[in-house]
């Protein structure tokens, strides 16, 4: 007979919060912001309100549905309640593979940039070591408890949070003391075409909000809580991203994106 151990609720609603504005804030925003800008240009600020709005439809979906079904899962816990047990079972394995494959270029990204801030010599196997040590170490963290996993998760949400303020902040002085509009004009210059093309990549910059409903069993109150773990997990990220994109279009402009991506295209 199999003994399900019950899992202990101790996330409140700004633990969970965090662990969901970590999900969303990663790769993103550093690397898809100029391949956006490239295709929208100055109107890549729109690019993010709009692909914004469009996850945020899928946010509100999880969050009424986590208001009242509170059990781990996220996506398979709720399409098994609402279509049966095979069809959350593909569910299940589909995300698995997702979280797999994200997890491993992740990593392999990580490792990448280890080595070169260490000045390791940028040795397949050494990244590949690296690249292996690094989950196992998050796995380990895991299944200490969500507690110490939440703490480690906390420490780089400031981290990640603190970097892109800084850079709102540094770069918004900057242009204030050098005022110019030159690199918001044209500012639809591939027209709406352009500014869609760059909302559907920067769609990938909001994919992790459904990791908040996956921990729903180990939040407290979690009818209330996780719901609103959601909004604000989202809000804080849309904001922050809408902010970064002011700056970084005034700050540089939106053609060397293009012509880095072109650049990039032709194998050059």
């Amino acid at each position: 007979m199999i003994t399900l151990t019950k899992l202990k609720r101790s996330l409140g609603v700004w633990g969970t919060a965090s662990i969901g504005i970590g999900a969303i804030i990663g790769t993103g925003i550093f690397v898809l912001l100029g391949v956006a800008a490239g295709l929208a240009g100055p109107s890549v600020i729109f690019s993010f309100i709009i692909a914004g709005f469009i996850a945020l439809l899928t946010g509100l979906s999880s969050a009424e549905l986590s208001s009242f079904i509170t059990e781990e899962g996220g996506s398979y816990i709720y399409t098994t309640k609402a279509f049966g047990k095979f069809p959350g079972f593909v569910i299940g394995w589909i995300k698995s593979f997702d979280y797999i494959v994200g997890s491993s270029a992740v990593s392999i990204g990580f490792a990448s940039y280890f080595t070169y801030f260490l000045h390791l010599p940028p040795i397949q196997s050494i990244i590949i070591t690296v690249a292996t040590i690094w989950p196992i170490i998050l796995m380990i963290l895991n299944l200490k408890g969500i507690r110490e996993a939440s703490g480690a998760n906390n420490a780089l949400v400031f981290l990640k949070v603190s970097a892109l303020i800084l850079f709102i902040v540094v770069g918004s002085y900057y242009l204030f003391m050098n005022p110019t509009l030159s690199n918001y004009q044209p500012f639809f210059p591939n027209g709406i075409n352009g500014m869609l093309s760059g909302a559907a990549i920067i769609f990938f910059a909001f994919i992790g909000f459904n990791t908040v409903t996956m921990v729903a069993e180990e939040v407290k109150d979690p009818k209330k809580n996780v719901p609103k773990a959601v909004l604000i997990s989202f809000a804080v990220c849309t904001l922050l991203y809408i902010g970064v994109s002011l700056v970084a279009v005034g700050l540089v402009n939106w053609q060397i994106s293009r012509t880095s991506r072109t650049r990039l295209n032709c194998g050059h």
